[in-house]
């Protein structure tokens, strides 16, 4: 029951990223109809606009993705390999007739 616990707050901060990145993702799948919308009326002003804000969800989606795969993975599998380790040893333990 403590290991769940303590898991907890790990789980809801990846699917708060995880959240987060989809929803970044969803905005940028929006930016072309935002652009053929300024390139139709030809406004120099809300084209810069909407180059700046293209690049700063782009950007933030490199920035989740990175932070995501840099700072979760190898705790992941570092927690698959203590995982893997203790049931090997308990395994171990429990066959073996020395107790």
């Amino acid at each position: 029951m403590l290991n769940r616990l303590f898991y907890l707050p790990f789980i809801l901060l990846c699917l708060l990223i995880g959240f987060s990145e989809q929803f970044v993702i969803y905005y940028v799948g929006l930016l072309p109809s935002e652009f053929y919308e300024v390139f139709g009326e030809k406004d120099w002003d809300a084209f810069k606009r909407h180059t700046v804000y293209s690049t700063i969800l782009i950007v933030s989606i490199a920035f989740v993705s990175c932070f995501c795969t840099v700072h979760f993975e190898p705790v992941l599998i570092i927690h698959d390999c203590v995982l893997y380790i203790a049931s090997s040893f308990s395994e171990q333990f429990a066959h073996s007739k020395q107790f």
